[in-house]
Parts: structure tokens; sequence; C-alpha cells
């Protein structure tokens, strides 16, 4: 299980800040009022669908909700092309200074929210 304490806290001020009880985020949810308490005091990340869920009843895009980046959804776009951008160059760099072909290039993301 994997645990993000920056996560727990976008979750919790915003449930707080719509005046939501952890029931009805879970119902919206589709989880049990255990598991939005264990999103909220341990950190625990839910599913991706659920998550995406979450996010979604409390207002906000899966993005914002992960990474505390803007909450609207063009600025969220607008950031994922660009990194999708800055990755693409890097690769086809990698793959000019290496010798071998751009397909034999995988780049992985990894962000920390700490």
């Amino acid at each position: 299980m994997k645990r993000d304490l920056e996560i727990a806290k976008r979750i919790k001020a915003l449930r707080e800040g719509l005046k939501m009880s952890k029931s009805e985020l879970a119902r919206q949810s589709g989880v049990t009022t255990t598991a939005v308490w264990n999103w909220e005091e341990n950190g625990i990340i839910p599913r991706y669908e659920t998550f995406v869920k979450a996010a979604t009843a409390l207002g906000v895009t899966e993005i914002f909700l992960r990474t505390g980046l803007p909450a609207f959804a063009p600025k969220a776009a607008e950031v994922i092309r660009t990194i999708r951008t800055i990755i693409e160059e890097a690769r086809s760099e990698i793959a000019d200074i290496m010798g071998v072909p751009l397909d034999k290039i995988l780049l992985k993301l990894e962000v920390s929210s700490s």
C-alpha cells in the first residue's frame, strides 16, 4: 500500500471545505467510511478508479488531488503537454547520443511529493 500524506491533507482539506462528511465522500467514491478515514489519517492512496471518483466528488481534477497543481482542467492539460514534450525531446536526444533507434529509449518519470 502506497502512502502519501500530502494527498491525505488535500483530501481532508477539500472535504472539510465542502462541509462534506467522510461518509458522504465514501458514498460518492464507492468505498467505506473507514477507507476515507484511512486516506486522510494514514495517507493511504486509493486505487486509481476510486481516486478519480474521489477527485470528482471533491470537485477537482485527479491531477490536482495527486500533485496540488491548479485544479482547472485546461491548466492541468497544459502541464501534461509540457511534460510530454520535455520527455519526448529527452528521448530523442538520448537516442541520438547513444546511436540507437528512438523506439529503444524508454524513460520513466517519478514525482515525489516531498
